[in-house]
């Protein structure tokens, strides 16, 4: 299967609040070369159909809509509509909420999933579920309630991420990899240290490991990969950019692992020959010429 890396839009929330702008917004991550998104975050103000209308027009696909399980269920229909006006069928819920913590709350969550996919299916479309962090705190039981979820539902579709992955203490990689096939997207997101409270940071520039991340990725033959970075401490645009185009480059190195590759310094007008296995720190990162 061939991996597609795309953008999680919520990383630029604030440039979503009007038609004009989620139209800028969607323009610029084409002129990126991104070419897969899912959506999230987008103002409620904005017409379904205007989003759509933008998606079609800069030739974007939609993977689907996420958003937090509480949020989603005040707003279903409206997410659902979302959907269908941007060509996708995929609504991700993320977080266990604080009244369902513990392992009856656990189970009685998973059962509220089975709800929510229940009448996503009358509408043709389908259910995935985004653990966060939290979620693998342990039950009375001693077992990760995202685990007892699991349990419950060992068909669920999954949406990781990594920072969640790794703030709650596990390998990312390899979990990735233990629940191959169920995965429909792996959102990508870096951060300065496993903290919790940690600034997150475009990625490639942080503590995560993405080669082996992305190796992993390729060998569970996840079908995409979303670049994420909802905070920030400069323009929102450059960071994501920063973290496409690495997270791209990283793919090529997996599919390629043998090639020599022209890359163009960011210090230097001079283009050199560098082997795709060789990277330079986060600040002298080479920018290699590649196809996706």
């Amino acid at each position: 299967m061939r991996m597609v890396i795309g953008i999680q839009i919520s990383s630029l929330e604030a440039y979503l609040t009007t038609p004009q702008a989620v139209d800028d917004t969607l323009r610029r991550l084409k002129d990126m070369g991104c070419s897969h998104v899912q959506l999230q975050w987008i103002a409620p103000s904005v017409p379904n159909a205007a989003a759509g209308d933008a998606l079609r027009a800069h030739g974007l696909v939609s993977l689907g809509v996420q958003e937090k399980f509480d949020a989603a269920i005040q707003a279903l229909d409206r997410l659902i509509d979302l959907n269908r006006c941007s060509g996708s069928t995929e609504l991700c819920l993320s977080g266990i909420p604080e009244r369902f913590q513990g392992t009856i709350g656990a189970r009685d969550f998973a059962l509220a999933l089975e709800g929510v996919r229940a009448r996503l299916e009358k509408d043709g479309q389908t259910l995935s579920y985004h653990p966060l962090w939290k979620d693998f705190r342990p039950a009375e039981d001693g077992r990760p309630m995202a685990e007892i979820v699991l349990d419950a539902l060992p068909d669920l579709t999954l949406v990781p991420d990594t920072c969640q992955l790794i703030r709650a203490g596990l390998d990312a990689g390899a979990w990735i990899e233990r629940h191959a096939g169920h995965i429909s997207m792996v959102h990508f997101k870096d951060m300065l240290s496993p903290d919790p409270a940690s600034k997150l940071a475009p990625v490639g520039q942080g503590c995560t490991d993405f080669p082996r991340i992305t190796a992993a990725c390729l060998r569970a033959n996840v079908p995409y990969a979303l670049v994420e970075q909802e905070t920030w401490d400069r323009d929102a645009f450059e960071c994501i950019k920063e973290g496409f185009d690495y997270a791209r480059e990283l793919l090529y190195r997996g599919r390629h692992p043998k090639q020599t590759l022209v890359c163009f310094s960011e210090n230097t007008d001079q283009s050199l020959f560098c082997l795709a296995g060789q990277t330079g720190t986060s600040q002298n990162r080479p920018r290699f010429v590649f196809c996706n």
